[in-house]
């Protein structure tokens, strides 16, 4: 299961990122399903799991346009709630040359707003009557909704994983079993540049297992006290949107399969690299098959998974 912000993206693909306050012409324009949760629910299909994706959406036609494309990409889309009389969420993306990106995102309904529309977050009934998920992902764009999420994880014994990016949400992290960070999100939540010191800091006040994911630098964790990290795959990437949300997905799937962090770590890896490698947007997320021949590939040994 996952749970977090669902987007429209609008794409534009140019030479170099703009910079000034003039016109840019795009090289070639893409509208998609965006947004970390609805991302990861993607690449969770994709990577062979059943998923069910908790989110929110205005009643406008970019919200009619979504949940068609989730119904199209075999995404299980009940616990996606409508907020009347609100627009969607929104992301204007521009991927460069060197597949960069850069996102100017529009949230959609506040908390005030969603508070408005009905007294129960998600439909509890509902999320009880599903059947029981093997892993949990969230991030806290949708703080209740996270929130009930991981409680119900809790609950149920099952690993409970936050992608961690601002809003900071400490109430959130309480309840997960596995912090993912991303390097702007430990920054933000620690006030510290050092990984090492961020991520003691994370696992001192939550007692939770705590990571730190860092773009080509790969992955810093705490390993029985210790810091341990494991470099990123060397690839030519083309465009690193979506990249951290696929390997978040990819990291809880390894962990719904009952995989040690370590071992899930580097399937993670493997599919954000390939992710980074297509063109092809959602349509470039790997499935299991190909991250597996992919670290074959690259480690010349098959996968622990």
């Amino acid at each position: 299961m996952a749970s977090g912000l669902i987007a429209a993206d609008i794409t534009f693909r140019v030479g170099e990122m703009p910079r000034r306050a003039e016109k840019y012409r795009a090289e070639d324009v893409r509208f998609s399903l965006g947004g970390g949760g609805a991302i990861a629910a993607v690449a969770m299909q994709r990577l062979g799991a059943e998923v069910q994706l908790a989110g929110r959406l205005g009643d406008d036609l970019f919200g009619d346009v979504l949940r068609t494309e989730l119904l199209g990409r075999s995404v299980g889309h009940s616990l996606v709630v409508c907020i009347r009389d609100s627009k969607s969420p929104i992301s204007s993306v521009f991927v460069d040359a060197s597949g960069d990106r850069q996102i100017v995102n529009y949230r959609g309904a506040d908390e005030a707003s969603i508070a408005r529309e009905a007294s129960t977050v998600l439909d509890v009934q509902l999320l009880q009557a599903l059947e029981i998920p093997e892993a949990v992902l969230v991030d806290t764009r949708w703080e209740a909704a996270a929130l009930q999420v991981l409680s119900y994880a809790k609950q149920m014994g099952i690993p409970a994983v936050i992608d961690a990016e601002a809003p900071v949400s400490h109430a959130a992290m309480a309840l997960a079993s596995h912090l993912a960070f991303s390097r702007q999100g430990l920054r933000d939540f620690a006030s510290v540049d050092s990984v090492e010191q961020g991520l003691r800091m994370a696992q001192m006040q939550f007692g939770n297992w705590v990571c730190v994911t860092d773009g080509e630098q790969g992955v810093y964790w705490l390993d029985e006290g210790k810091l341990a990290h494991m470099s990123a795959f060397a690839v030519t990437a083309v465009d690193t949107l979506g990249a951290g949300d696929v390997w978040h997905a990819a990291f809880t799937l390894q962990l719904a399969k009952r995989c040690p962090e370590q071992v899930a770590i580097e399937f993670a890896n493997a599919a954000a690299a390939l992710k980074c490698m297509s063109p092809d947007g959602l349509d470039g997320i790997p499935d299991e098959g190909e991250v597996l021949a992919f670290m074959k590939q690259r480690t010349g040994a098959d996968s622990q998974i």
